[in-house]
């Protein structure tokens, strides 16, 4: 009897130290990086809105949110509408935010942020403007907080285990620009190597003049080293 419940305690043991070191592996088509299981409350996420600019004759424009996946309001005591069908314009290919190269394709991305990670406390941060300003498309804005274990933001001191992202593009031109998607891309990279890419996800809209769809990334990081991460979204005009 002993025996058995001795047997059984070390099987418990062992099946813990397997989950401990389970480990998640994205590949990334030339190289394998392997992360940290994260824990169960720090598990990648996006979320999108975008507010769409009702203008009155005579009048500013009104934001109007609509949430990802939601229907507009239509007059008290009817029913919601749903959000409108984009029509692909003729000759148009609609592409994947995630197919835009940022080198090659700036006007769609933000500039880039980084950092370098020893362990878990941060040595260095630094930010990459960008080297082309536009005025006839949609403005593209990037901010990062770094935070601790209890999703406040970190301090110096302070040990680094996850980034959180939020991401605006505004149509400040008075031209209006189709998003196929409701989808704006965060891609992560550390050492070099891609870490992570995931997107926001959604319906896809008209971007009037004054509108603007805003993005909240929020990513673990598990290892140091060195990081750096951009937003990038795709979009044509109407």
């Amino acid at each position: 009897m002993q025996r058995n419940v001795l047997i059984a305690l070390v099987a418990v043991v062992v099946a813990a130290g397997v989950a401990a070191t389970a480990a998640i592996v994205l590949d990334d088509g030339d190289d394998t990086v392997a992360l940290g299981s994260p824990s169960p409350s720090l598990t990648p996420a996006a979320t999108s809105e975008v507010v769409t600019a009702s203008p009155s004759p005579g009048t500013s424009p009104t934001p109007t949110a609509t949430p990802a996946g939601s229907a507009t309001a239509g007059p008290a005591g009817s029913s919601p509408t749903p959000a409108p069908t984009i029509t692909t314009k003729p000759g148009v290919t609609v592409r994947s935010a995630s197919s835009v190269d940022c080198e090659d394709e700036p006007k769609f991305c933000s500039a880039g942020e980084g950092m370098e990670l020893d362990g878990d406390r941060i040595v260095t941060s630094r930010s990459q403007p960008q080297t082309v300003a536009y005025d006839d498309v949609p403005n593209i804005t990037m901010s990062t907080e770094l935070r601790e274990s209890n999703n406040s933001e970190a301090e110096a001191s302070d040990p680094i285990t996850s980034l959180h992202v939020e991401v605006l593009v505004r149509n400040e031109t008075q031209r209006t620009f189709v998003f196929a998607k409701r989808e704006i891309v965060l891609e992560i990279f550390r050492n070099g190597k891609r870490y992570d890419s995931f997107a926001t996800k959604g319906p896809g809209f008209e971007m009037t003049p004054g509108s603007e769809m805003t993005g909240t990334f929020d990513r673990p990081i598990t290892e140091g080293g060195e990081y750096t991460w951009q937003a990038k979204v795709w979009y044509y005009r109407k």
